[in-house]
């Protein structure tokens, strides 16, 4: 598999969630309190087998530009699609507003989590083999909260700490959950 055609094979899975309050501790630390937004759990995976260390040793080997660029066609389809979800509540009560008509200090918490790509169909210990490989999921992640921040202007954009053991807690707002996959090829698709 080429570099090219790898960005093109992997999946960005999304559990989304709108949230009045949202934490995560991580080794008996807060990452930080978001008073309000969206909570948006994070895994990847790819849609073709490829050479794990190959791909990790040829993205280290990227300056950060680059690596940015090689992320930007996935992650914008992403952003563009999450930042103008109508979501949030109107004048009226109903969802019809995006996260950016919602006051500033809405904003993102992003939690990196495999386990989105679990499978369930054999025995009842679930197999994880459909995750990107550790190394090479947490180039991604990194990337994916760069460029987050980069896009969110003044909001503020929170980040678990990858691979930690971490405590989640929030209040689900609405309860409003969306799930869905994001690639390159495909676009947004809902689970």
């Amino acid at each position: 598999m080429s570099d090219k055609s790898f960005t093109e094979s992997v999946i960005l899975r999304t559990v989304l969630q709108r949230c009045k309050q949202a934490e995560v501790v991580a080794g008996g630390d807060s990452c930080g309190v978001l008073p309000s937004g969206l909570l948006l759990l994070i895994g990847f995976a790819a849609s073709d087998a490829f050479d794990t260390e190959h791909q990790v040793a040829w993205l280290s080997d990227l300056s950060a530009g680059q690596r940015a660029a090689f992320f930007q066609p996935l992650f914008s389809k992403w952003w563009d699609k999450v930042s103008q979800l109508r979501i949030f509540s109107d004048d009226q009560g109903r969802m019809n507003d995006s996260i950016q008509l919602q006051p500033e200090s809405a904003g993102f918490y992003l939690v990196s989590q495999f386990t989105l790509f679990a499978d369930l169909r054999k025995g009842n210990r679930p197999s994880y083999s459909a995750a990107l490989p550790s190394k090479l999921a947490r180039i991604c992640f990194d990337e994916f909260v760069l460029f987050a921040r980069g896009q969110a202007g003044r909001r503020a954009v929170y980040a678990g700490v990858f691979g930690a053991d971490m405590q989640v807690s929030f209040i689900n707002d609405g309860p409003v959950t969306l799930m869905f996959d994001c690639s390159s090829a495909n676009g947004i698709e809902a689970l």
